[in-house]
């Protein structure tokens, strides 16, 4: 059978879809899970994916919602059914592989201000990786996806061009959506100080690296980091709920949204955030009951007069 690689039926298949926004979502599950699947086993060809593969794919996304990750796993079952169908594939590894059930209502579990102090607190100065371990955690602090802080190289840290200007980063999110988000003087010097370690580099290396096989220049992946963020929390002794990045990511959406005050509050948030619609974020302000509960005792209509 001729060899095929995902790309062009992954393509052809978003296509297919009834509507763009379909089309493109489910363009870039299929693109993420490729991209995946070559960094984690080196596969590109359609034929050599196994159920274990997208089992394992499925397993790497507990990060996210229930809801989230049930799309992802319908996108991947209709896009091997299409395949199989087509001929394209002798047999659809994913017939067997079930999405999980969403759960109505869940409140997320996000890092709390404290627990993410303890947790940059908390790394080992003792540890090789310190520097790079503390600037990871610091970028994750800021609501960053785990693929984006992945995909982050050298160049994408701005330096103020002016004074009291904060630093920045420029990150590509969904969609190769592009956004620029200011971080604190001690997120900076942590990163600066995490690549003066580094040596000589150039603007497209990347960001974060790990050593592997002498290699000290390889870009660290989505499984790498989730690994790594992992066992930094079980150091700190975070609760293994919410050992995982997206806790982060929630943790820093619930900052903003109910501690920092932040001027234009949810729209600036939301664009932080990467978030396509102010309805994705508005999700952060239905899911805090505790915040919902101060709220009703603060109105005054529940006061005796």
């Amino acid at each position: 059978m001729k060899r095929t690689t995902i790309e062009t039926p992954a393509v052809l298949y978003s296509d297919s879809q009834r509507s763009e926004h379909t089309a493109r979502n489910a363009r870039y599950r299929l693109q993420t899970f490729a991209r995946w699947l070559e960094a984690e086993y080196q596969i590109a060809d359609l034929e050599r994916v196994e159920t274990r593969h997208i089992l394992d794919y499925k397993a790497s996304l507990t990060h996210l919602a229930p809801s989230s990750q049930a799309r992802i796993v319908e996108t991947l079952r209709g896009f091997f059914r299409w395949v199989h169908a087509e001929g394209l594939i002798e047999r659809d590894p994913a017939a067997q592989v079930k999405a999980p059930r969403p759960t109505l209502n869940k409140e997320p579990e996000y890092l709390e201000l404290a627990e993410t102090r303890k947790l940059i607190q908390s790394v080992d100065n003792g540890s090789a990786y310190a520097a790079r371990d503390r600037s990871l955690v610091w970028i994750l602090s800021y609501g960053l996806r785990v693929g984006e802080v992945a995909g982050l190289n050298v160049g994408d840290l701005i330096e103020p061009k002016k004074r009291g200007e904060l630093p920045g980063l420029r990150i590509t999110g969904k969609g190769v959506r592009q956004r620029v988000i200011p971080i604190a003087e001690e997120a900076h010097k942590a990163i600066t100080k995490y690549l003066a370690g580094r040596g000589e580099m150039s603007k497209d290396d990347p960001l974060f690296t790990c050593v592997y096989d002498g290699d000290t220049n390889r870009r660290m992946t989505t499984r790498a980091i989730q690994k790594r963020f992992t066992v930094l929390c079980e150091a700190a002794k975070i609760a293994p709920d919410k050992a995982h990045p997206h806790a982060a990511r929630h943790g820093f959406a619930m900052r903003m949204l109910f501690q920092a005050k932040v001027p234009g509050s949810i729209y600036v948030i939301s664009r932080m955030l990467g978030h396509s619609s102010i309805s994705t974020t508005e999700k952060y302000l239905h899911s805090n009951r505790g915040m919902m509960e101060k709220a009703v005792l603060a109105d005054p209509l529940a006061r005796r007069v």
